[in-house]
Parts: C-alpha cells; structure tokens; sequence
C-alpha cells in the first residue's frame, strides 16, 4: 500500500507527521519505507507500506493524508481532494474545527492530531507524541460519508507556486 501525506498550505506538519506514522505501522509488523516527493527511489522497494510526504507522480498513492490547520490548509484540501481518484482522510489538528466538506468528496475525517506544543514536546524528549503529555487526541465527528476501495490511478495535478 502506498500513503501520501501531503498538503499545498506548507507548515501543517507532514514532515512532523510522517515518522510518527511510520512508527506505528513497524510496531503494527508493516515494512515501511519512507520517501519525499524529490527523492529518486531505487530500483526495487522491499516493504508492504510506502510512505510519501507528498505526492509523486511516478508512485501514485492509495490514500492520500492531508493534514489541517488552518482555514487556507482546508481550503488547499479541498482542491487536493477533488484531483485524488481514491480514499482521502482529513487530519484536522485540534485547533481548528472543518468548515465544511464538499459532498462531492470521497472523504473521511480521522481523528484529530495534537497541537503543535504537544509535538515540540515530543520532540524536546525525543518521544512520540501520543506518549507525551497533551498528545492524547479526541476523535472527530464519526467519517461523513465512507471512501471508495483503493485505486492506483489518479487525476493530474498542480502545485500552488
């Protein structure tokens, strides 16, 4: 399976949030392997999970992550959801509540991610920040609407500059 976590609106932590992920799918028993959107990959991946922080186009992703901060990071969302042709799940963080979900949308909303002194901490005690103080997470509303089965291909898309 391959997982992309990525969102135009940069700062929203796909960088912070991508070991964390990683992490949790080795103590689950996946191989992972964890790769950029620049990054050339070998001529061979010898894992059963791919992560991305971003999206490429020579790798097309299963799901795609898209963390939330911020009304402009649910915004860019939106745009990245409606070009993705699979599962998507919005990751909101806790300070920020989602406005709205186009209907249109195959989306799932996760559970919501710590704030980001939450993950400084974490990363102050070079710990993950589900096992430090305040990095415990309340769910979201239950997923709106169920997603499509996994689809290897996708839409085209664009960067914002």
């Amino acid at each position: 399976m391959i997982i992309s976590v990525h969102n135009t609106k940069g700062g929203v932590g796909t960088a912070t949030l991508l070991p964390h992920l990683a992490h949790l799918a080795t103590e689950a028993g996946h191989k992972v392997y964890r790769t950029t959107d620049s990054v050339r990959l070998p001529e061979t991946i010898d894992s059963d999970l791919i992560l991305i922080d971003g999206i490429r186009d020579d790798l097309p992703a299963c799901v795609l992550v898209i963390p939330i901060t911020c009304r402009m990071a649910e915004e860019h969302a939106h745009e990245l959801a409606d070009n993705f042709r699979g599962p998507v799940i919005y990751l909101p963080n806790m300070g920020h509540r989602l406005t709205s979900i186009p209907p249109h949308l195959p989306v799932i909303v996760a559970q919501t991610i710590p704030y980001s002194h939450a993950i400084a901490y974490a990363a102050d005690q070079a710990r993950l920040v589900w096992d430090a103080p305040d990095g415990r997470t309340k769910t979201s509303p239950a997923p709106s609407r169920s997603a499509p089965p996994c689809s290897t291909s996708y839409a085209s898309r664009t960067r914002n500059p």
